[in-house]
């Protein structure tokens, strides 16, 4: 047996596990004499997102955010995002929002599980510290992993905002574009996942910006020139973005570049 089948056998054994874990709460409810339909509650939040993505299953995608009253007039405390976009993908099973996530349990924390695999790796761990990390962390997380929408879905794009820049730093074209946009997207989506993902490039310009200065001595000035240009391109991709596609997006690129003093 090849290394490779090892490693993927073994990633498949670990992700069926999550999986069981994720949904057995679920089954053992289900198989009770007392079941009557409504599924077990995990979390505080999860009638919120049961009734945001019923609405948009229903066919009103556009009124997800405001799910109770259903008034075209209010906004929502909360973008709903990520559950108009389940009720637009899954609209065609029939299904209701409890049977939608509760196949959702078993399917995203696999995907977060695989992703974080991957993300370690690119930050230079080996392919056992980065299975290590992965799995500690579903661990530790298992609660938030039962979170249909806040953090488990929205951890999960936000992570795939830290692949597209670890990508993109290898040379990846498409690793910035997908970097860019998903920057720039989370900023309609979750307030935590955003702040998130934008400290961590902070982070990281900030520690390359001292590197740069450190290697490079007094001729710095093309090195900070490129980037600036880079990071002024990156932002006005981003805002741009949320400006266009944001649901409550009403800041120009424009406007942030000039109020910013860049």
């Amino acid at each position: 047996m090849s290394n490779l089948l090892k490693w993927r056998l073994t990633l498949a054994g670990c992700s069926a596990i999550l999986a069981i874990l994720m949904v057995m709460p679920q089954i053992l409810h289900q198989s009770s004499d007392q079941y009557r339909g409504v599924p077990i509650t995990l979390n505080s939040d999860e009638a919120i997102y049961l009734a945001r993505v019923q609405e948009s299953l229903s066919g009103r995608p556009e009124l997800a955010a405001e799910a109770f009253t259903g008034h075209p007039g209010l906004t929502g405390t909360q973008d709903a995002f990520i559950e108009a976009w389940y009720g637009r993908l899954f609209r065609w099973t029939g299904w209701s929002a409890g049977q939608l996530l509760n196949v959702m349990d078993g399917v995203v924390p696999v995907f977060i599980f695989l992703s974080l695999v991957l993300f370690f790796q690119l930050c230079g761990f080996s392919k056992k510290l980065a299975l290590g990390g992965a799995a500690a962390f579903c661990l530790i997380e298992l609660y938030n992993l039962g979170r249909p929408i806040h953090m488990r879905a929205s951890f999960f794009i936000m992570l795939w905002s830290l692949i597209g820049i670890a990508y993109a730093l290898r040379g990846r074209w498409w690793g910035a574009i997908l970097g860019a946009w998903l920057l720039g997207l989370l900023i309609g989506i979750y307030f935590w996942s955003f702040s998130f993902a934008w400290a961590f490039w902070g982070i990281f310009l900030h520690g390359n910006f001292w590197n740069g200065v450190t290697e490079s001595g007094w001729n710095t000035k093309s090195w900070l020139t490129q980037k600036y240009d880079a990071c002024y391109i990156l932002l006005g991709e981003c805002f741009g973005i949320f400006d266009h596609a944001g649901p409550r997006g009403n800041l120009s690129v424009g406007t942030f570049l000039e109020l910013s003093g860049l």
